[in-house]
């Protein structure tokens, strides 16, 4: 952000919409977005550009990723279900 006016008496001075683009910014990383992706979404917004198009480009690599890691987590979590199971259940079950 760039840095805002000063007062007279040397206090910042931050115009209406700072509070907004702040929320903006938290709301984006709560979502997962990382600072480099909020600052692509604002740079365009900045300019004069609607950023929908890029932000759900970026929400759908998002969900993507972590569809994979669930994914992953599920498929470790079974592996722990079968290493947890009692070494005599699991001789019954190799030696049937």
């Amino acid at each position: 952000m760039p840095p805002p006016p000063r007062t007279p008496g040397g206090y910042r001075d931050y115009p209406d919409h700072t509070v907004t683009r702040l929320a903006f910014i938290r709301d984006a990383q709560r979502a997962g977005l990382t600072l480099a992706e909020i600052r692509s979404i604002l740079a365009l917004r900045d300019d004069g550009h609607a950023p929908c198009a890029h932000v759900t480009v970026l929400i759908d690599e998002h969900l993507a990723d972590i569809d994979r890691r669930m994914a992953e987590l599920t498929a470790t979590r079974d592996v722990g279900v079968h290493v947890n199971v009692p070494s005599h259940v699991r001789m019954n079950v190799l030696s049937s």
